[in-house]
């Protein structure tokens, strides 16, 4: 048997970061483009509730997120696909990001002797477990992203003067890989300056009003794909007769919880499932003498 077949583009959900500085009108463009993306709508809102501001131009569900965790995210995320949503929007992800530098701080003085490098070991593994919880997610996902502008002072004919050099996002660099397309946005014009599209939906197109025509367009090429494999019956087996054996109640609910149907699963997402089947049934079996309300914490940790 071969071990390469021939490429064929699936369907696909969207990951979509949006960027600009402070009332560029990130939040409004979001709700835009995923109200023309058709579906149910749910925004996670760190910014105060903000995002209410537009109840009456469109329709959506919203939770404010005040615990900035990246954990807090996690489970944000895992309640919008629970509860059947659509569409997910992170209204912003900047702020894990501020969260984490300032965890960074924490974590060196307490266990690094103030040795922040070293504190990055403890930070970074929950920073990218909520990238990949992004990535993975089973609903489209937009976030945006807080940037700055940054400058810097030349001399020029014996004056001095200050340029602009561009945006900069107020997260982790490399973060733009994680996207299928990466807008910014023009706080002059609230039009659209694209620097990554894997869609090829914006080719050609410059300041682009973001609108729901946007969405639209962007469904189109998503849903252009064939249909993503489901696991087979021996996976589905598998999955089936590793979760008979969790016996914790807590740890048998949370697997219901956060896969409903194993049948429903992507093959190519079987080995993540697994993978976490088998950490609580590992976990499971090093805890046998203590009472599943003393392991409950643990349990989520494992998990």
């Amino acid at each position: 048997m071969s071990r390469f077949t021939k490429a064929e583009r699936k369907k696909a959900k969207l990951r979509l970061a949006l960027t600009g500085i402070s009332g560029c009108g990130k939040t409004y463009s979001a709700l835009r483009i995923a109200t023309g993306m058709g579906g149910s709508i749910a925004v996670i809102d760190t910014e105060h509730d903000s995002s209410s501001l537009y109840a009456t131009e469109f329709e959506f569900s919203s939770s404010n997120l005040d615990n900035h965790s990246p954990e807090s995210y996690i489970k944000a995320i895992d309640d919008a696909e629970k509860e059947g949503f659509d569409i997910v929007i992170i209204d912003s992800l900047s702020h894990v990001w501020t969260y984490c530098k300032n965890e960074v701080d924490v974590v060196a003085a307490k266990s690094f002797k103030g040795n922040s490098w070293a504190a990055w070991s403890r930070v970074t593994p929950r920073y990218d477990a909520l990238i990949q919880r992004m990535i993975q997610s089973s609903i489209h996902v937009i976030v945006t992203m807080r940037a700055k502008t940054e400058t810097a002072q030349i001399e020029e004919n014996g004056r001095k003067k200050v340029i602009k050099l561009g945006m900069k996002t107020e997260m982790r660099d490399g973060i733009e890989y994680e996207f299928t397309t990466v807008i910014d946005i023009d706080h002059s014009t609230n039009g659209a300056a694209v620097s990554k599209d894997r869609t090829h939906v914006f080719k050609g197109k410059e300041n682009l009003p973001l609108d729901e025509t946007i969405g639209q367009e962007l469904m189109d090429w998503l849903l252009g794909g064939i249909d993503e494999p489901l696991v087979d019956d021996n996976q589905l087996k598998a999955l089936n007769n590793m979760l008979a054996s969790i016996t914790h109640e807590g740890a048998s609910n949370k697997v219901k919880a956060t896969y409903p149907d194993f049948a429903k699963i992507k093959a190519k997402d079987y080995e993540y499932v697994a993978d976490k089947l088998h950490s609580l049934i590992e976990w499971q079996q090093s805890q046998p003498n203590q009472s599943q309300g003393a392991n409950q914490e643990q349990m989520n940790q494992g998990a």
